[in-house]
């Protein structure tokens, strides 16, 4: 029994037709709330290893309430490799997700350098895990939640780059890196810059790689 303006209604019970088509109704409205879902990207957690060429999906989850328990995932899109992406807008990338490493969730910032490395550093670095270990170790640690990077500018040869950067860290020690960088040639990537690696300039590597183009890089600044 319901009430209107007064007046009590009787309400039967609803005949058999009207239950099947409001399950209908029903049935509809939850297949075009998932087809939106998928739109949006709400979907499963993305592989902590960020190997594919549109790698970088991380998944965020938090409480929904302290009342109801439930837990909420957001998929949040994170920059990847593209072939419009300069050298310098890729050491930019880097360079902020280190400045913001755990936002939203603890090294996630680490996670999206380490999509933006190439096979070939890869190769020496190995998974995300020792890349993790890797980048927190002294030598890199003053890149993480950095006060400031003054970038200097890019020095291109044929398919690589390389760009200084003087960092300021958290706790006010300085230190310079010198980015080097390749267009990927070939595989999933292809046409893309990416980082072979970064290396402290202190670092005998920067000039047994190629000491002409390491020293017009630390007198650019």
């Amino acid at each position: 029994m319901i009430w209107r303006r007064g007046e009590r209604i009787r309400v039967g019970r609803p005949s058999r037709r009207l239950l099947g088509r409001t399950a209908g109704l029903v049935l509809a409205a939850s297949v075009l709330c998932a087809g939106v879902a998928r739109a949006r990207g709400v979907g499963p957690e993305g592989d902590e290893d960020a190997s594919g060429p549109r790698a970088g999906a991380w998944t965020a989850t938090a409480a929904a309430s302290a009342s109801s328990g439930a837990a909420l995932t957001a998929r949040v899109r994170d920059p990847a490799p593209e072939p419009y992406l300069g050298p310098d807008d890729v050491v930019e990338i880097m360079l902020r997700a280190l400045q913001h490493n755990d936002d939203p969730v603890v090294d996630h910032g680490i996670a999206v350098t380490f999509a933006f490395t190439s096979p070939e550093n890869h190769d020496v670095t190995g998974p995300l895990r020792r890349f993790r270990t890797i980048v927190k170790s002294s030598a890199y640690r003053p890149m993480i939640d950095h006060a400031r990077a003054d970038r200097g500018p890019v020095l291109l040869v044929a398919e690589h780059a390389r760009q200084r950067v003087a960092i300021t860290g958290a706790h006010g020690e300085h230190a310079v890196y010198v980015f080097l960088l390749s267009r990927q040639e070939s595989g999933a990537y292809k046409g893309c810059w990416m980082a072979d690696g970064v290396l402290r300039e202190t670092d005998p590597l920067l000039e047994r790689r190629d000491p002409a183009l390491t020293r017009a890089v630390v007198e650019q600044d």
